[in-house]
């Protein structure tokens, strides 16, 4: 008889064991971590003019006949500019007076690209979300506190049926 009495106890406190272990509680949803990244490439054409100063030179010469052939006696010229270089004065026998003296402005223009790259990151933190309770999630809830109180009574009859038969 005793052998029954503790296959029964120990069904009891297994019982009450099992809805121990199984306790109602709020089930949170797993988000994972996600992250995103946005990478920007700007392209960006610049273009400049750069103009220079005119520049001009100048050349003054006498020039004389010596024994029936054109000769250059005095000369006078103004140096060298920002562009150009001294004026070049030939005077071939012909009489031919050749002189390179003058230069126009200077345009120059240049275009470049220029890339930009910025990267951005952007991580989104899972938010835990609770689950409301289910129908059977009530029903253990209610069902356990019913029964908690049940045994609370049976052993508190028990130790009282046990204290008295003494």
């Amino acid at each position: 008889m005793e052998n029954r009495s503790v296959k029964i106890k120990l069904g009891v406190y297994l019982f009450i064991g099992a809805f121990g272990i199984v306790s109602c509680k709020t089930k949170y949803i797993q988000v994972p971590v996600k992250e995103k990244i946005i990478e920007t490439i700007t392209e960006t054409k610049h273009d400049t003019t750069l103009i220079t100063k005119p520049d001009s030179t100048w050349y003054w010469a006498m020039i004389e006949c010596i024994n029936g052939k054109p000769v250059i006696t005095q000369n006078k010229s103004s140096g060298k500019g920002p562009v150009l270089n001294p004026p070049k004065v030939n005077l071939d026998e012909k009489g031919n007076l050749d002189v390179s003296c003058e230069a126009r402005a200077q345009e120059l223009l240049l275009e470049w690209i220029s890339k930009n790259k910025q990267t951005v990151t952007e991580k989104e933190v899972p938010v835990y979300i609770e689950k409301p309770l289910s129908k059977w999630d009530i029903f253990f809830l209610e069902f356990g506190k019913y029964a908690s109180f049940l045994i609370t009574i049976l052993l508190v009859l028990f130790g009282t049926y046990k204290f008295l038969k003494k």
